[in-house]
């Protein structure tokens, strides 16, 4: 599992967007969190959070959840 400060991600889904994609789930993390972004829950999943913001210039929607555990609490990146 990868792991960056307070983000955690599976390392093998990750590189799978990246070839997919053309991003990774921290980067796509890192370029949302640090602009503008919209942020809203979905009724089928209350336990998951998406954010909607901008990477390079295209609208991109990060699925994540909140996780705690004994040893504290992350942000767990799903896909986007």
């Amino acid at each position: 599992m990868g792991n960056q400060d307070e983000f955690h991600w599976d390392n093998d889904k990750s590189d799978l967007l990246e070839q997919t994609r053309g991003f990774s789930l921290y980067a796509v993390a890192e370029a949302i969190f640090s602009n503008v972004y919209v942020a809203y829950q979905h009724h089928l999943y209350p336990e998951q959070s998406r954010v909607i913001g901008s990477v390079e210039g295209m609208l991109i929607t990060l699925v994540y959840e909140f996780v705690e555990d004994d040893f504290g609490s992350f942000i767990k990146l799903i896909t986007y």
